[in-house]
C-alpha cells in the first residue's frame, strides 16, 4: 500500500530541493504533490522531515568470525533503525575480507533483506598483515570501490606505494586507519589531563596527523584517491584541508562521538567510551564541527562496533576499542544542530551526498530523486528530545556512549525502494 506523507518538508541535497507538501512513497517511486492515491496509509508529516536514505561510510556487522557481537542481519536491523539504508562493511572479519569469495558471501547475506545496500570494502593487504596487497582486480569484479585495512594502519611505504597504485588502476578508493603505531603504542585513551588524572598511558594526537601527512605525500605523487578514517583531532584536518588546496585526491569522516565527546566524558574510565581513535580535547571536538560546517570534512560516520558486555566490562586498559553509532548517529547530528549551531543542511549532507561522492555513487545513492536514484527515504522529528537507552538499540550489542545522554531527534520510519520497513 502506498504511503502519503501530508505536510512533510521534504529536504534533498543532491536534488537541491526543500519544500514542504505531500509526498507519496510507493513502490520504487518517491512524488511530491501526487495525486491522491485510491487507497494510501496517511501519515501526518507536519513538524517531520522527509530525508534521503542515510548512508554510514564504516560499519563492522562482525560476520564471519565474531557473529556473538554482530551479524549481518541484526547489523541491518540496527541500520534501519537509525533511518541508515546503506552501509559499508569494513573488512576486519575472521577471515578477512581480501579475496572475491568472501565479498560475495557478504553480498549474498545481505541478499536477505531486499533492497538493503550493504557494500564491502575489501582488505588492502592479504590477511590485513601489512605486508602484501590484495589481488584488486579480482575485488573488482566482486563490485568493490574501496579497500582499507581498517584497525591496522599500513604502516611499511612501499607496501602504501603498492596499494595506491592498484587502486588508482581499478578506480578504488583507499581507506586509512591513520595511527602510527610507533608513537601509539595501541595507549588506551588520548594523551592528556584525564589520562595523567587517571594514571594510563596516552596516546598523542600526533600519532594520527604524522601518518596522514606520510599519506598525503604518497597520494599526490601517485594521484590516488585517498580517505581518511574516522579523523579526530584539530592537527590532522588541517592536513587535509591543505590537501585539499593543494589538488590531493583526498576525503575525510568523522564520527559522532568526536563530535560530541570529549576525552573529559570517559570520566574514571567508561569502557563505553574506549574507541581508537580516542575521544580527544574540546577544542578538537569544537575544530571538527567547524570542519564539517565549512564542508572540510566530507562525511559522518559510526565506526559501528559491537562488542558484548562480557568483553566491555573488563578493566579499562583491557576492554576492546569501539562502540555502536548506527541508531544514533543521526540524532547527535541533530543535537549539533540545536546546541551547536550546525546547519541541518550540513547535518543531512554528511550521511548522504558526502559518502556517496566519497564512493563515486553521487548518482544512485544520497538523493531520492533521479532516474538512477535508489528510492530509500527516512522519515524524522527533529524536534523530539529524550534520554537514549539501550531500548533504542536495536542491534545485538549495546556498547553505545551516548547511553543517559539527551539527544534530539526520532527517526519515525525508514523507506527501501519506496517500501515502509521500519516505522516507530
Amino acid at each position: 500500500m502506498p504511503v502519503l506523507i501530508k505536510n512533510v518538508r521534504v529536504i534533498d541535497c543532491a536534488a537541491k530541493i526543500d519544500v514542504c507538501d505531500d509526498v507519496e512513497i510507493s513502490g520504487g517511486s518517491v512524488e511530491i504533490s501526487p495525486k491522491k492515491p485510491d487507497k494510501a496509509r496517511v501519515i501526518d508529516g507536519r513538524d517531520l522531515l522527509l530525508i534521503p536514505g542515510l548512508i554510514d561510510l564504516h560499519v563492522h556487522f562482525r560476520e564471519p568470525g565474531f557473529v556473538h557481537k554482530e551479524d549481518i542481519r541484526t547489523g541491518i536491523r540496527a541500520a534501519l533503525a537509525g533511518g541508515v539504508t546503506s552501509v559499508l562493511v569494513m573488512p576486519n572479519t575472521k577471515p578477512s575480507l581480501d579475496s572475491y569469495k568472501r565479498v560475495v558471501y557478504q553480498l549474498k547475506r545481505a541478499s536477505s533483506v531486499p533492497d538493503f545496500d550493504l557494500m564491502v570494502a575489501g582488505a588492502a593487504s592479504i590477511g590485513l598483515l601489512g605486508e602484501m596487497p590484495t589481488d584488486m582486480s579480482q575485488l573488482s569484479r566482486a563490485f568493490v570501490k574501496a579497500v582499507t585495512d581498517d584497525g591496522r594502519p599500513i604502516m611499511d611505504d612501499a607496501v602504501l606505494d603498492a596499494i595506491l597504485r592498484k587502486c588508482r588502476r581499478h578506480r578504488m578508493v583507499f581507506m586509512q586507519h591513520a595511527e602510527d603505531l610507533e608513537i601509539s603504542h595501541g595507549a588506551p585513551m588520548n594523551e592528556g589531563k584525564v589520562s595523567k588524572k587517571l594514571g594510563f598511558r596516552g596516546q598523542h594526537t600526533m600519532a594520527e596527523a604524522s601518518l596522514i601527512a606520510r599519506d598525503i605525500h604518497f597520494a599526490h605523487r601517485l594521484n590516488a584517491r585517498y580517505h581518511v578514517l574516522h579523523l579526530s583531532c584539530a592537527a590532522s584536518l588541517e592536513l587535509v584541508r591543505k590537501a585539499k588546496r593543494d589538488g590531493v585526491a583526498i576525503t575525510c569522516e568523522v564520527t559522532p562521538h568526536h563530535l560530541l565527546l570529549d576525552e573529559c566524558h570517559v570520566g574514571q574510565g567508561d569502557t563505553c567510551k574506549k574507541m581508537n581513535p580516542p575521544l580527544r580535547t574540546r577544542d578538537d571536538v569544537r575544530a571538527l564541527v567547524r570542519g564539517l560546517e565549512d564542508g572540510s570534512i566530507d562525511a559522518v560516520a559510526s565506526d559501528h562496533a559491537p562488542h558484548s558486555a562480557r568483553e566491555k566490562n573488563l578493566p579499562f586498559a583491557d576492554a576492546p576499542f569501539g562502540v555502536v553509532g548506527l541508531e544514533s548517529a543521526i540524532l547527535v547530528l541533530l543535537t549539533l544542530v540545536k546546541q551547536e549551531g550546525l546547519s541541518l543542511r550540513r547535518a543531512i549532507e554528511s550521511m548522504t551526498v558526502g559518502p556517496a561522492r566519497v564512493l563515486g555513487e553521487e548518482l544512485r545513492l544520497g538523493t531520492m530523486f533521479g532516474d538512477h536514484a535508489v528510492k530509500n527515504a527516512v522519515l524524522i522529528d527533529p524536534n523530539h528530545v529524550g534520554i537514549f537507552s539501550t531500548r533504542n538499540l536495536a542491534g545485538r550489542s549495546k556498547n553505545s556512549p551516548f547511553i543517559g545522554m539527551e539527544l534530539h531527534g526520532k527517526v519515525r520510519a525508514t523507506f527501501l525502494n519506496g517500501k515502509m520497513v521500519c516505522m516507530e
